[in-house]
């Protein structure tokens, strides 16, 4: 058992938008123009609502944003990009932001 306790002092969006930034070209994909800003936008709003968690936050939206590309690059055909667009980080921010108000009226 730990007899201190730890205190981690949440993320500002900048720190949100680079760790978002850093694990996509880490994995060799090309961020479209306007999807910083977007995931800057977007973190200053989900950092508001209950439960918001850091790093873990910003992975899952990060995994989530990949899941969004992958279905649409499914009906794209032979168009094989790596560029995660804003359509796929605006679709997963808003089942974030749905996700985290229905906690909040529990």
């Amino acid at each position: 058992r730990f007899n201190r306790q730890f205190d981690f002092l949440d993320w500002d969006t900048n720190d949100c938008t680079s760790c978002f930034r850093d694990s996509a070209r880490k994995e060799g994909f090309v961020l479209e123009c306007g999807v910083e800003d977007l995931v800057r936008e977007s973190c200053s709003k989900l950092r508001l609502l209950s439960g918001w968690g850091n790093g873990r936050d910003v992975m899952k939206l990060w995994g989530e944003t990949k899941q969004e590309r992958a279905v649409r690059m499914s009906s794209a055909g032979d168009e094989v990009q790596r560029m995660i667009k804003l359509s796929d980080v605006r679709k997963t921010v808003e089942k974030l932001i749905e996700s985290r108000s229905y906690m909040s009226t529990q």
